[in-house]
């Protein structure tokens, strides 16, 4: 039996085609493969950016609850310095009533921090309204000094300074009830304002200090 010899075939195998045709095969396979790769990075990179939308979502998130958290403590911290200073000037007025307008110096100078305060916190009809206690008070001061030093036997003149007296222990009752109304106004812890709302009631004018 004669083995198979290339050179006694009748046609020639033409080399250079198979060579072209098997590069071209190497070539579309290579492709595919490069193309899966690619697929698989875009997939990959898809994902990714899909985490990184989630992250970014709870750091915005958690950049909300803090700025909440923040409002919140600056909201409680500005309440407590308003009631600080209305427990001030409240406890001032229930003082000089009581001492007919005879307080001491440090409790002049606890209503007097406590006022100067107010305008750093609140409008400026806190401090004008506390201005008015205050002369109020010096008034009532000087009112019980005059009926304690009165002469008996001049009751036309007891009588003018009891009255008198008795109008400034009114006048400081009224601008106690217009004090808890306007702080009521600033202590709203959840909705705190710089100002309140327009009032349509005046702080009524202490009297005057020559009647």
């Amino acid at each position: 039996m004669e083995f198979w010899n290339p050179s006694t075939l009748p046609y020639e195998i033409a080399w250079e085609a198979w060579a072209t045709f098997f590069a071209g095969l190497l070539a579309v396979l290579a492709a595919i493969i490069i193309g899966s790769k690619q697929a698989a990075i875009t997939a990959r990179q898809v994902d990714i950016a899909g985490r990184q939308n989630e992250i970014l979502e709870r750091q915005t998130a958690i950049a909300e609850q803090q700025v909440d958290i923040e409002a919140t403590r600056l909201r409680a911290d500005l309440y407590e310095d308003r009631l600080a200073i209305y427990t001030a000037m409240n406890t001032f007025i229930v003082d000089v009533t009581a001492a007919a307008g005879d307080v001491s110096n440090d409790q002049r100078e606890a209503y007097f921090k406590a006022i100067n305060a107010s305008r750093f916190l609140m409008d400026d009809e806190v401090r004008e309204l506390g201005r008015k206690i205050y002369a109020s008070s010096i008034m009532l001061r000087s009112a019980a000094n005059r009926l304690d030093r009165a002469d008996d036997s001049d009751q036309d003149k007891i009588d003018t300074l009891v009255e008198r007296t008795e109008h400034l222990y009114d006048v400081l009752a009224i601008q106690g009830m217009q004090l808890e109304k306007m702080m009521m106004q600033y202590l709203e812890l959840w909705q705190v304002r710089t100002k309140p709302v327009d009032q349509s009631k005046a702080s009524p004018s202490p009297p005057d200090p020559r009647g």
